[in-house]
């Protein structure tokens, strides 16, 4: 049987993986995979003052993605809404793309709000 259009087949397991094709799709996707399992995380501005140099820490969003399909899907949705991340990398067994700066957490946390405002229907359902 062959697979929509809409629909790609990954090569290891047989998995469907819908493609996104324009931006209202890639925020819904984003959003999914955000609140699956990603996560902010901000410095402490008290530390960095009293520390100064020696704290390091900063401004990153991470996404969390399962196998390569996902990482693929993650990274052209983040590319569709015009935000650059980091290198990809493998932590515990998922792979994490992460999203570093503030401004561009601004920009995420924008984007979820204008998807969380739009209502279910904004977001395309499951995912999964």
């Amino acid at each position: 049987m062959t697979p929509r259009a809409s629909e790609r087949v990954h090569a290891r397991r047989d998995r469907p993986v819908a493609r996104v094709l324009d931006r209202a799709g890639a925020v819904g996707r984003l959003t999914w995979f955000f609140r699956r399992n990603g996560c902010v995380r901000r410095p402490n501005l008290e530390r960095r003052q009293t520390e100064n140099q020696r704290y390091k820490k900063g401004y990153e969003v991470r996404l969390l993605a399962r196998d390569q399909g996902e990482l693929e899907l993650i990274c052209r949705c983040l590319r569709l809404v015009h935000l650059r991340h980091g290198r990809p990398y493998d932590k515990r067994g998922w792979k994490l793309v992460p999203l570093y700066g503030k401004r561009c957490l601004a920009a995420f946390q924008a984007l979820l709000v204008r998807a969380e405002a739009a209502g279910p229907e904004a977001l395309g359902g499951n995912h999964g």
